[in-house]
């Protein structure tokens, strides 16, 4: 993945922007390595495998925007967004089970960032080739490569839609203070 030209270009950001996105990267692993171990014990393996590998191509950007000065990120299970009236709506409408990257805390963080639309065109340039590549191995009958292909499509899709909008019901919800 960290082979992709736009992958590549992330490494190329400002390291403010990096911090910012290693954060939230992170906090999507930990979301994420949750979530699958909640579908394995509800018996849903395929769902637990997506969301293990979720997790691992989160950790594995993670690493490689890391800046130098940041060694380790201790932090606890991150906390999802549930406001009272998100709530009371159907739950395949709410933006946070539509897009689950709403749900977590440090996507407030990249949304601040001066250079937000940059990576919003780096995550959708990444979704686009993956969509591509998840496309090419179907075809090939490499249902496993499709499976990491396409995931890391979907995240990345989820990325570049949360970043389109500076307010949202995230913001308003976990307000930074400055």
């Amino acid at each position: 993945m960290l082979d992709l030209p736009a992958a590549r270009a992330l490494l190329e950001l400002d390291l403010d922007l990096r911090g910012r996105l290693f954060v939230f990267l992170s906090e999507l692993k930990i979301a994420s390595l949750a979530e699958s171990d909640r579908a394995w014990r509800k018996h849903k393996g395929p769902i637990a495998t997506y969301r293990y590998a979720i997790a691992v191509h989160a950790a594995v950007l993670a690493r490689a925007v890391r800046p130098p000065r940041i060694r380790r990120l201790r932090t606890p299970a991150p906390e999802f967004l549930s406001p009272r009236d998100e709530l009371d709506r159907p739950r395949a409408t709410r933006a946070a089970v539509r897009n689950p990257v709403l749900a977590l805390r440090s996507i407030t963080l990249l949304r601040q960032a001066p250079a937000c639309e940059q990576l919003r065109f780096h995550a959708r340039s990444i979704a686009k080739v993956c969509a591509d590549l998840a496309k090419d191995a179907w075809i090939a009958r490499r249902r496993e490569e499709a499976l990491f292909w396409r995931a890391t499509s979907v995240y990345a899709g989820h990325l570049s839609r949360a970043l389109r909008e500076r307010e949202s019901l995230v913001q308003l919800a976990f307000p930074i203070a400055a």
